[in-house]
């Protein structure tokens, strides 16, 4: 059980004798690097893993903000670049998402190269399992006013988007919690 009292955080043993905690002595995992070309300098990206690939959309390499999506395959260790058709968005760095059913991956907000915050909502439909394209809409029809975000966290949980924190369009901390009810949204 996490403490979160007085701003001190600490992991207590659990209660039943046959669980393993992170504090328990066996827990003896380390950090490595993976031998595998770079798809290049990023970062406040998002990613996430389909099936056998770990899918990157977008990001900042510190000249400009990215508009590609990559894919390692985590077998193999090697990048491609995925084709996005439709809706090309422009480039982002700062938003966050999510795998959504089997085959689509969910965005929402980031900061484009002219420091605009933005309320756009990607919905990238997967054409195939080995990644080589996307179908892409971005939707502003779900944007609710003064809800762009940037440098916040995104969860799905079966068809709905959370979205908490992060800095607004006025480049405010917020501690609000969205949620965007993804069977409504405009699907590829």
């Amino acid at each position: 059980m996490l403490n979160l009292s007085q701003n001190n955080y600490s992991v207590h043993e659990p209660s039943s004798p046959d669980s393993e905690s992170v504090t328990d002595s066996k827990f003896k995992s380390r950090w490595s690097e993976v031998d595998c070309p770079s798809s290049g300098k990023r970062w406040m990206h998002c990613s996430t893993l389909f099936d056998k690939y770990m899918v990157t959309y977008a990001g900042g390499n510190g000249r400009e903000a990215l508009d590609d999506l990559v894919a390692l395959n985590i077998e193999t260790n090697t990048w491609k670049t995925v084709e996005i058709f439709g809706q090309k968005p422009a480039g982002r760095y700062g938003q966050s998402g999510g795998r959504w059913k089997d085959d689509t991956l969910i965005v929402f907000g980031g900061q484009t190269s002219g420091s605009n915050i933005t309320k756009e909502t990607l919905i990238m439909k997967f054409d195939s399992a080995e990644m080589d394209s996307v179908s892409c809409v971005v939707n502003q029809a779900a944007a609710y006013p003064d809800i762009g975000r940037t440098r916040h966290s995104a969860s799905i949980h079966g068809n709905t988007l959370y979205i908490f924190g992060g800095k607004d369009e006025k480049k405010i901390t917020v501690k609000t919690l969205l949620r965007l009810n993804l069977t409504l949204s405009s699907n590829p």
